[in-house]
């Protein structure tokens, strides 16, 4: 029996608003930079839940920059 390949996929959410706003297929930093580049206001991001793997923390360090907090877009030291 062939076996299906289903590829890594990103799920960018709403949590406020309950609703899915993008879905993105990779998981290196540069194939989901190049599938998100069109966001507006990440600037205004003020949360990301992420799985910790290396690739998704950098990814979200470099694309969502948290302003207005302590570790200035950097993940906390405590999530380290």
């Amino acid at each position: 029996m062939p076996v299906a390949v289903i590829p890594q996929s990103e799920i960018i959410a709403d949590y406020n608003n309950k609703r899915i706003k993008e879905l993105a297929q990779g998981k290196t930093c540069t194939e989901l930079e190049q599938q998100l580049a069109h966001i507006e206001g990440r600037e205004n991001v003020r949360n990301v839940v992420l799985d910790m793997c290396d690739p998704f923390k950098n990814f979200a360090i470099k694309f969502f920059p948290i302003r207005n907090q302590p570790h200035q877009g950097a993940i906390p030291p405590s999530m380290a």
